[in-house]
């Protein structure tokens, strides 16, 4: 019985947030994150060596990181940070009590007694910031600033850092200085991110892999028609070509800055949220992309369902789900592998709810009945991909304990061998499985994913004004070039090029639905702010720049 090659692929990933006009950034994320996950998860792998996998970093993530740590960017969480308590005027204090409970109250709020304490004091979903006013003071401010950008920083971080340490131990009654300390800690952190994920790649414990720029759904860029392919009754917009050659920006620039930073081009590629059709592979093939991943449910509609799964969760024809395939479009072709969805699901959003032991046990059993389900001679390749950032504030210690019996698990299993996709797929080339006759590789997001509801967005949702609607059909854009269009009563109105730009980018990419998404899914968590401010207008006009 041949032994199993395990792949994880954590793709690690944010949208464009920063207004690159107004200078305003009013998300955190990326900072957070940074702090928290995209640093632990790397930390985590530097704890064991013998573990191998391959790493996802998106280029509007990086451009967001260097943003951060080499010209000075901020947010608006960040600027209200920096106030000293002393100075925060009734606006700022409103904005704190709304904001600055972003976190897990369970995993991130729970084990620190005067987070805690705050939290239970300002009642969200019972008071509003206005009513919760009063029961505030200098004192209580301060502490708030700290423990929320305390609490982010990964729990690996802290256990390394005496003067972190010393901070949650002191719990309270913390000076500015103390809350400069803990920015600062931000910072230095941030500008260990890039470095330390090129130390792994050049070690050969970790592949980096890249996704088109700005994380646009290519499929819909190359032509917003094939939308229909994935959900026959979609309503198109008025005018439903495409736009190849924004695809072809994206990822000549992704490409680009990966060489960069990372010393040269990526092997492989992770389509924005899984997203591919067949017009992809000689795109992908000319910019020397080897191999892609997508997920399992696209391999069902490629072999008309025979594989699938049946009402229990079990795979029929597994040896077809457990193996990698050779994709071709003409002379041009690509190397893909499915992931497996129901088990990258398990990480995602049901370990959290057990012991870390446990769960990392249960996960390895998964992998000994795949092996045994498959029964050939050849590896059997499980692929398990899913965001490396989102699911971890939900797991207690912020997914320590579990990740460290997995890795245990998985490099101490004598059948389970850890892999990075491109070098698994190199040698294996010989063994890979041509792509069936017709692969339907058009879905633009595979039915019962969480991505569902976002593809159907994309392809067909109208436009908050005339003038975006226009401007997103339109089918003569240029980058460089203004724009008029057509607003409500028949007012022209011209758009300057940063504003296209903009445009080109907010429609390309999830970024247009995941700030309005991501922003009102945080919020919601912890129920802050009202339910008007929750549904509060997306305006998607960011400008951005490449550079």
């Amino acid at each position: 019985m041949a032994e199993v090659a395990l792949a994880f692929f954590w793709h690690q990933h944010q949208p464009y947030y920063p207004d690159d006009l107004s200078g305003d950034n009013p998300m955190p994320w990326v900072r957070l994150h940074g702090v928290k996950d995209y640093y632990g998860m790397a930390l985590h792998l530097e704890e064991v060596p013998e573990m191998r996998c391959t790493i996802n970093l998106v280029p509007s993530l990086l451009v967001q990181l260097q943003a951060y740590t080499e010209r000075g960017a901020s947010d608006r969480p960040l600027d209200v940070s920096r106030i000293g308590a002393k100075d925060l005027g009734e606006s700022d204090c409103l904005y704190l009590l709304d904001h600055f409970f972003m976190a897990n109250p369970q995993h991130m709020i729970g084990p620190y007694p005067r987070y805690l304490e705050l939290f239970q004091r300002r009642a969200p979903g019972r008071n509003t910031a206005q009513e919760a006013l009063r029961r505030f003071k200098e004192q209580d401010y301060r502490d708030l600033q700290v423990w929320f950008n305390l609490a982010w920083i990964h729990p690996l971080a802290v256990a390394r850092d005496a003067e972190l340490r010393n901070l949650v131990k002191k719990g309270r009654l913390f000076s500015e200085d103390d809350k400069n300390l803990v920015l600062d800690k931000h910072l230095e952190i941030l500008k260990a991110v890039i470095p330390l994920h090129k130390k792994l790649a050049d070690s050969g414990q970790v592949e980096l892999t890249t996704t088109p720029f700005f994380h646009p759904i290519v499929p819909l860029l190359l032509d917003k028609k094939l939308a229909k392919e994935a959900m026959p009754e979609v309503k198109l917009p008025r005018h439903s070509g495409g736009y190849p050659e924004d695809a072809a920006v994206h990822v000549r620039r992704a490409i680009e800055q990966h060489a960069s930073l990372f010393g040269s081009p990526p092997w492989g590629m992770w389509p924005a949220e899984g997203s591919v059709c067949q017009a992809m592979i000689p795109l992908l093939a000319q910019h020397g992309i080897r191999w892609i991943a997508t997920d399992e449910e696209i391999l069902g509609q490629s072999t008309q369902g025979f594989v699938s799964r049946d009402d229990k969760g079990h795979v029929r024809n597994p040896e077809l789900l457990y193996q990698p395939y050779l994709v071709k479009d003409g002379a041009h072709e690509l190397n893909i592998v499915f992931r497996d969805h129901a088990l990258s699901d398990m990480i995602g959003f049901h370990y959290q709810r057990s012991p870390g032991a446990e769960a990392a046990d249960d996960f390895v059993r998964h992998l000994a009945n795949i092996r045994k389900a498959v029964n050939h001679k050849l590896p059997v390749l499980v692929s398990v991909i899913l965001d490396g950032e989102n699911c971890w504030e939900h797991y207690a210690e912020g997914g320590v304990t579990f990740l460290r019996a997995l890795y245990e698990r998985c490099t101490k299993t004598p059948e389970i061998r850890p892999v990075p996709l491109g070098e698994y797929l190199e040698p294996a080339a010989g063994f890979i499985t041509t792509s069936p006759s017709g692969l339907a590789m058009t879905r633009t997001t595979p039915p019962g994913t969480p991505c569902t509801g976002r593809g159907n967005t994309f392809a067909a949702a109208p436009s908050r004004s005339t003038s975006l609607r226009n401007a997103f059909s339109g089918p003569g854009r240029k980058f460089t070039l203004p724009r008029v269009v057509t607003g409500s009563g028949g007012m022209a109105t011209i758009i300057p090029a940063p504003r296209i730009r903009c445009l080109i980018i907010c429609f390309a990419s999830t970024c247009k639905m995941s700030i309005c998404w991501w922003g009102t899914r945080r919020r919601r968590s912890w129920a802050g702010p009202s339910a008007a401010a929750a549904r509060r207008p997306f305006t998607p006009c960011r400008a951005v720049s490449w550079k």
